[in-house]
């Protein structure tokens, strides 16, 4: 078995294991901000440097992955480099989304009550609540996505060297791609997300037919798998708001909900 399906498989580990930590991390923040509140630098610089690590973490398994898909590679063609070129841009995008995070939820929490009453500074507020939401959400979330995706021409390219079987990543896929609906229904952005899981779906299913049989590798199966479960759960949510006569909304505001 190769490096990159190791990583993959520790990478969907730490996935499926790192959403109820957020989530539950999540909670406590909103919690919080019903309470007492710590308005100091050390706060700040204490977020920053989670969300930082995060990040990080996920962005450096990522690079393992990618970096031993190209060491396979038997032919660099421009396919080759424009989707590894594309996988970087993709890598950077998701670190400017988790600045635009970063800094809208700082600003948001050290908002004061008494300020967020005042009728003109809603104008601003609403900014703040849109990048906070859904410009982030979107950077981050359906970025990773497409990260992931850049690496399935990449991984075509290579000699195989997976010596598991094919239901493992398939199962692997399933999994994870049900932790990050909910992640992303946690959010409130599901609706974009689901845009995003959608088109990547038809994407590499589109990539794995033409490929056939080169196809039935490790990272196609894994995405395919995670897009599809993640998209049907996500389909089946807005079919279950339909039928209960629920508001459609882009956008759910979870922090307001929670306070």
């Amino acid at each position: 078995m190769g490096l990159a399906e190791v990583m993959l498989l520790v990478l969907s580990v730490g996935v499926v294991a790192g959403v109820p930590a957020y989530i539950y991390l999540r909670n406590s923040m909103v919690k919080k901000q019903s309470g007492k509140e710590d308005y100091s630098q050390k706060r700040v610089i204490k977020l920053t440097s989670i969300n930082l690590l995060l990040n990080s973490v996920v962005a450096g398994f990522f690079f393992v992955i990618f970096s031993n898909l190209l060491q396979r590679v038997t032919l660099l063609s421009l396919d080759v480099i424009i989707f590894a070129l594309l996988f970087v841009f993709m890598t950077c995008l998701t670190f400017y989304g988790n600045g635009i995070y970063i800094t809208s939820i700082v600003l948001e929490a050290y908002t004061l009550p008494q300020l967020r009453k005042i009728s003109y500074f809603k104008n601003q507020f609403i900014a703040i609540q849109l990048f906070h939401g859904p410009i982030s959400h979107i950077l981050v979330y359906s970025g990773w996505m497409w990260a992931m995706f850049m690496l399935v021409p990449l991984s075509l390219a290579g000699v195989p060297v997976s010596s598991l079987p094919l239901l493992i990543f398939f199962l692997g896929g399933w999994i994870v791609g049900a932790a990050y609906a909910g992640a992303q229904i946690y959010n409130g952005t599901s609706a974009y997300q689901l845009i995003s899981g959608v088109l990547i779906l038809i994407l590499t299913l589109s990539i794995m037919i033409t490929s056939h049989p080169r196809s039935a590798s490790s990272i196609p199966v894994f995405l395919a798998s995670f897009l599809s479960i993640f998209s049907s759960i996500l389909i089946a949510r807005l079919l279950g708001l339909h039928f209960s006569k629920k508001k459609f909304v882009w956008y759910e505001n979870t922090t307001e909900n929670n306070s």
